[in-house]
């Protein structure tokens, strides 16, 4: 696997999230933490109530998203399409569109993965300490997941920043390689607000809308290493009818 995929996986994936594995830089200021006044149960509780409160993304059997990833540096800019697809238990496929054409696709299903890259028409498993990377990212996107059943440890506090108050999870998934993951959630709304892969991005969701009855992260901008990153979503479905084939490896046609 290409390094930086992983990181490119959660930023677009994230709303994300989640285009290459490069040195963050952060949009807060250090602040000081303190004890949290809530548990982790009761904050992933509130959190789903606040986002999904009819349950309709936890009890979704699959969802279709795509949205507009507009990238950016100096007088350069591009922009491609991300869609990702969800199909219970745990079947996913990411992939990125420039004008229209698929460049890269991730799939992943049942423990297996593997990378479709259109340009060089070749398939490649994803194995090792890879492959736990993305099951991570991935897991994180299940609509039935939750921080402790998808990271090691978490560490709960909380913080104001810009005059506002946010509860900080710092998360360690144990897998090799992989760097903490940092969410910082609106004591008010109770909707993560930043998330933070340290040392690869820092992102900002900067506005939530309804879409199917579920609150989702709908903008979001993120600067790395003097390159801002803008997501939009402009598509969003529960429960859509997917194709099993669409999670397993194609077989590309040679010469194209």
């Amino acid at each position: 696997m290409k390094k930086g995929m992983v990181s490119g996986i959660r930023r677009m994936t994230a709303a994300l999230s989640l285009v290459g594995l490069m040195s963050g830089c952060s949009m807060f200021s250090a602040v000081e933490e303190r004890p949290a006044d809530i548990t982790l149960e009761e904050l992933e509780i509130k959190k789903q109530q606040a986002m999904d409160p009819q349950d309709r993304f936890k009890e979704a059997q699959s969802f279709v998203q795509r949205e507009v990833l507009t990238i950016s540096k100096w007088f350069f800019s591009a922009q491609c399409t991300v869609e990702t697809k969800f199909k219970k238990p745990d079947r996913f496929r990411l992939t990125t569109y420039m004008e229209g054409r698929p460049l890269v696709t991730i799939i992943y299903n049942a423990g297996k993965a593997w990378q479709v890259n259109y340009q060089e028409n070749k398939v490649e498993a994803i194995s090792g300490s890879d492959l736990e990377q993305l099951r991570v990212v991935f897991d994180l996107n299940r609509p039935d997941s939750t921080y402790q059943s998808t990271f090691q440890s978490v560490d709960l506090t909380e913080c104001e920043i810009d005059d506002h108050e946010y509860y900080h999870l710092h998360c360690v998934s144990g897998v090799e390689g992989m760097p903490p993951i940092d969410f910082y959630i609106s004591k008010k709304s109770f909707m993560t607000k930043r998330l933070v892969i340290e040392g690869v991005s820092d992102s900002l969701i900067e506005r939530y809308a309804l879409e199917d009855d579920v609150i989702i992260p709908q903008e979001i901008l993120g600067e790395q290493d003097g390159v801002t990153t803008r997501s939009k979503v402009v598509y969003y479905k529960l429960n859509a009818i997917i194709n099993d084939n669409e999670f397993l490896p194609p077989t590309l046609k040679s010469g194209r």
